[in-house]
């Protein structure tokens, strides 16, 4: 059998409300610590849940998009390009 969680702990890479704060919070720890080097996640996230929630399913609907494991690791990818910055 397989779990797959839907804690409410993961983030919500859609709402745009989330980069002003994680722009914070990654900036602070920039400060804090005397290093170039930043490892932000993402590596061990399971994505499934992102096509279980309606919000996203409608985010991907709107999109025209079917919430593929594509267009889910597409989606991650935009998410990581943004918090990049």
């Amino acid at each position: 059998m397989t779990l797959i969680s839907v804690a409410s702990f993961k983030l919500n890479i859609i709402n745009e409300k989330l980069y002003e704060v994680l722009g914070g919070v990654y900036n602070e720890l920039i400060e804090l610590f005397d290093t170039d080097v930043f490892h932000y996640g993402g590596d061990e996230v399971n994505n499934h849940c992102y096509n279980v929630s309606k919000e996203f399913r409608e985010h991907f609907e709107k999109e025209g998009k079917q919430g593929t494991e594509d267009d889910i690791l597409e989606l991650w990818k935009v998410f990581q390009d943004r918090v990049f910055e």
